[in-house]
């Protein structure tokens, strides 16, 4: 077997050498916050966690920095000491840099060792965040996480190399990237292959066996018939999926529902938004809106262009990605039954209500704005006071209705303009 020194050194050139593209991730911001505490960089599996780390080498290496580098799914690293060893190996680093430091052995009481020496800066990364979901209790309140998505199609049009469009012409060619980023989403190796569908539908298995059934005692089969069952539909209500599941032959009961809804979300694999509502029994009982973790699952899962979800979903991971601290996603539901797909909001205060239409036919903009005015006015907004918007396909415009001025704006412009 190879000695440790040996497997730093040829991940160190790895490192130093790769080409890689830029990503939308702070990597000034993670080094600064390195300085005191333990930084976390996790996201859903292939989202390109290891590269960013790797960019972060680069930078440090630039600045005349001591660093390392190592990748501890290495079967060579796979021994009960590798993390002492690697310690042992870089007496002078500065910066150590561990890439899926959670698949190590005793990585728990290795990492709160080293935050109590305060002998290096610890930059990791963790597909599934195993340290913000159980973390050591020594360790709590001494991690920063920065959670890495895939693609924004900001990164994806510079992933193909396509510039911001100015001319009809290239509008035309974003459109028709547009149209790409929606069907297989934004992982970068799925935007650089061609065998799109085969990639995402093995993320897809990989997460639900490695990331969510492996962690519970539910057998893969009952994982993957829930994970189906939420690609089919929009609204996650445990009671409604419980005679779902047992209707196709699996017994299991709400908590169990309740256990793999916060698992597929820690995987990344999807996300459930609340109701806005002051009272938490309203939160705690109305469905949950149901958001995948990248957009090509729709398409791969189904084979269908559901164009309304795959828009809405868009829109989703794009405010995801730029959450706000303290900032919250939810949904709002009148007393009437109509809808607002997305409420931003700090605490109970409301900032900003996004609709979310891919055509705007006649009857659907009079129910949309509807329900967009209903809303604005119960939470005080005038589009003045709070943004009132509506994303959709191919209309923009300014219109002032019952005194709310609302904002429309096509998704591609959009996602540009919140990506940058």
């Amino acid at each position: 077997m190879e000695n440790v020194e040996d497997v730093l050194k040829e991940w160190g050139n790895v490192a130093a050498s790769k080409p890689l593209k830029n990503r939308e991730f702070d990597i000034n911001k993670t080094i600064t916050e390195s300085n005191n505490r333990v930084v976390s960089i996790t996201g859903i599996r292939r989202a390109g966690k290891s590269s960013v780390l790797m960019l972060i080498y680069q930078k440090l290496a630039a600045l005349g920095k001591k660093v390392a580098y190592a990748n501890l799914e290495d079967n060579r690293l796979q021994i009960s000491d590798a993390l002492d060893n690697i310690l042992k190996q870089t007496p002078n680093t500065e910066w150590l840099l561990l890439d899926e430091v959670t698949t190590a052995k005793e990585w728990e009481n290795w990492i709160h060792r080293i935050n109590e020496m305060k002998s290096v800066h610890l930059i990791t990364t963790s597909s599934l965040n195993k340290l913000s979901r159980s973390p050591p209790k020594a360790l709590r309140g001494r991690i920063s996480y920065f959670e890495l998505f895939p693609l924004s199609f900001v990164e994806f049009l510079e992933f193909k190399n396509i510039k911001r469009p100015e001319t009809t012409r290239e509008i035309g060619v974003v459109e028709r990237e547009l149209e790409q980023y929606l069907t297989y989403g934004g992982f970068p190796e799925v935007v650089l292959s061609e065998n799109k569908v085969g990639i995402i539908q093995e993320y897809m298995n990989s997460i639900i066996a490695l990331d969510v059934a492996a962690l519970s005692s539910v057998p893969l089969r009952v994982v993957s018939d829930f994970s189906a069952q939420l690609i089919g539909t929009t609204l996650f209500s445990a009671t409604k999926l419980e005679n779902v599941m047992k209707s196709i032959g699996h017994r299991i009961g709400k908590s169990t529902l309740l256990e793999l809804e916060q698992l597929f979300e820690t995987a990344y694999l999807a996300f459930f938004v609340p109701v806005f509502s002051t009272k938490i029994k309203d939160e705690a009982l109305y469905p949950r809106k149901v958001y995948l973790g990248d957009t090509g699952f729709i398409y791969a899962a189904r084979g269908k262009k559901n164009y309304g979800r795959m828009y809405e979903n868009a829109v989703f991971l794009q405010l995801r990605r730029k959450l706000l601290p303290l900032e919250q996603i939810s949904y709002h539901r009148s007393a009437g039954n109509l809808e607002v797909d997305f409420v931003m909001r700090q605490g109970t205060e409301v900032r900003k209500l996004i609709q979310v239409v891919y055509t705007l036919e006649e009857e659907t903009k009079k129910r949309e704005l509807r329900a967009l005015v209903e809303a604005a006015t119960e939470f005080g907004l005038n589009g003045k006071k709070g943004e009132l918007l509506v994303i959709t396909k191919d209309y923009e415009a300014h219109e002032e209705i019952e005194g709310k001025k609302i904002s429309y704006k096509k998704l591609w412009k959009w996602l540009i303009d919140e990506g940058r």
